[in-house]
């Protein structure tokens, strides 16, 4: 997810803060990133990429019920975004539910045709990979 998507609301340094905290989630430094993604949700509840990110830390240590929780918390702020919607649709499927997966990666198709991830997935489960 791109930075530059943060709606601009005088909130200082936000941007910067989420790069930052990107960084060491790429670099698998959760517990930074997670501190400071907290740190901009504490100041703005309404960055909803600070809750998206978290929340893929929560998915990645197996926390499906919370990430699922927080990624909703997310849509609800901006509905907008694709990313959003695939990864709750993968959390789903690790959760054991193809049916809601596979509306997610709808809703996330729908919502940007070219997301290739999401049409993906969506062949997959037709395909059967992944049980309907």
């Amino acid at each position: 997810m791109e930075t530059d998507k943060i709606e601009n609301n005088d909130y200082s340094g936000e941007k910067e803060d989420l790069a930052k905290a990107l960084d060491f989630h790429k670099k698998g430094d959760y517990g930074r990133a997670e501190a400071i993604y907290r740190e901009i949700y504490k100041r703005n509840p309404g960055n909803s990429d600070a809750l998206h990110f978290s929340a893929l830390i929560l998915y990645h240590y197996g926390f499906f019920d919370s990430a699922a929780y927080w990624i909703k918390r997310s849509i609800g702020l901006n509905g907008s975004i694709p990313q959003y919607y695939y990864n709750l649709g993968l959390v789903h499927l690790d959760n054991d539910n193809a049916s809601e997966a596979f509306d997610c990666f709808n809703k996330s198709e729908e919502l940007d045709p070219r997301y290739y991830p999401a049409e993906e997935m969506i062949k997959l489960i037709k395909e059967k990979k992944y049980g309907a």
